[in-house]
This record gives structure tokens, C-alpha cells and sequence, in this order.
């Protein structure tokens, strides 16, 4: 069995954690292998039984195979409870990168507007002077 801590779009990204919720294998006739992303790989058997809780990044396979065809695995009845964790969301990055610049062109405009007003406010204030320095002027 393969799990993959990926969705179809490589955007989220999960830590796959296996617990052992039940492992009989009286016979001891069964070889159960763990083999992560990071190629790290482990064997269990009757003598030693896989951890009750483990994570794995990324991805985890889980194998059994019979250690001898003479043994018989009838006896043998294993439960896992696999589950995964989300880690990383890369839609949620783009999300907050595109909140963040919309929000600074917004800024951007809104100081671009401000400084534009205030210019005209400044330029009508200084015809405003103008005129009525021409108007004093007119009159005497």
C-alpha cells in the first residue's frame, strides 16, 4: 500500500502518520516493511512489532510478505489507522501574495490621489493670490 502526503496539483502537502491499532501474528509467519519518502526503511515482525505511532514526511509504503511459505499466516490479523496531517498549503501562500499586492496598489493609489490633490489644491491657492494681487493692482 502507497500513500502519498501530496494532492493531484502538488499545491498541499500532508505528513503521513500510520498508528498500530491491533498486531497478532502468533505464527510469527509475517515480515511487515515501512518505507518512507526519505528511503528510510524498516522490517517487523513477531519479535519486534511496528511503532504504535509513527510520521512520515511525505509519503509511506507499507509491504507484507510471508517470511517462510512453511509458516501460516491464518493467524495473523493487523489493523493500521493511517492519516494525514496538512504541512503546506501553496494556494494559501499565493492567496496571501496576491492579498499583499492588491493591498499595496491600493496604497499606491490612494497616496497618488492625495498628492494629486494636494498639488491643485496648491496650484488654486497660488491663482487664487495671483488674482487678487492683480485685482489690488487694477484698482489704485
Amino acid at each position: 500500500m502507497n500513500f502519498l502526503g501530496r494532492d493531484s496539483k502538488n499545491l498541499k502537502v500532508y505528513q503521513i502518520c500510520m498508528e498500530t491499532i491491533r498486531y497478532h501474528d502468533p505464527d510469527c509467519a509475517i515480515l511487515v516493511g515501512l518505507t518512507s519518502s526519505s528511503k528510510f526503511a524498516r522490517d517487523f515482525n513477531c519479535s519486534h512489532s511496528p511503532p504504535t505511532a509513527v510520521c512520515y514526511d511525505h509519503s509511506l509504503k507499507i509491504h507484507m510478505e510471508p517470511i517462510s511459505m512453511e509458516k501460516s499466516s491464518r493467524n495473523s490479523s493487523f489493523l493500521f489507522k493511517v492519516v494525514a496531517h496538512l504541512t503546506a498549503d501553496k494556494m494559501e501562500l499565493i492567496w496571501t501574495l496576491l492579498a499583499a499586492s492588491g493591498g499595496s496598489l491600493v496604497l499606491i493609489i490612494i497616496i497618488i490621489v492625495s498628492v494629486r490633490q494636494i498639488q491643485n489644491r496648491l496650484q488654486n491657492t497660488k491663482k487664487k493670490e495671483v488674482y487678487e494681487t492683480e485685482s489690488i493692482v487694477a484698482t489704485d
